[in-house]
């Protein structure tokens, strides 16, 4: 999907900083996702073919997609369940 490995690298940064430690607070993961979503884009820029440019646009809008999606449905986030009865429930 990706031709250019810069493209490609820094996506895989976006996608593993969301998998890495989730005790960071929310502001300084939107703070590092914003930043390396600026990085990508600057890249995308000073990329000087058009088709490259729109493709890695494109790569980008799909992910930050699929990221605000994962967000949306709590993608990632553990909830500890003290109450047998509730574990019944919620794995039935």
């Amino acid at each position: 999907m990706d031709s250019n490995p810069r493209i490609a690298s820094l996506a895989s940064r976006i996608v593993d900083s969301n998998r890495t430690d989730r005790s960071k607070k929310d502001s300084d993961e939107e703070d590092d996702t914003d930043r390396l979503f600026a990085e990508l884009e600057e890249e995308i820029e000073n990329d000087g073919d058009a088709a490259m440019r729109e493709q890695g646009l494109d790569v980008l809008r799909r992910e930050m997609e699929r990221m605000q999606e994962m967000q949306k449905n709590h993608h990632g986030d553990y909830t500890e369940i003290g109450d047998e009865k509730e574990v019944v429930r919620v794995t039935a």
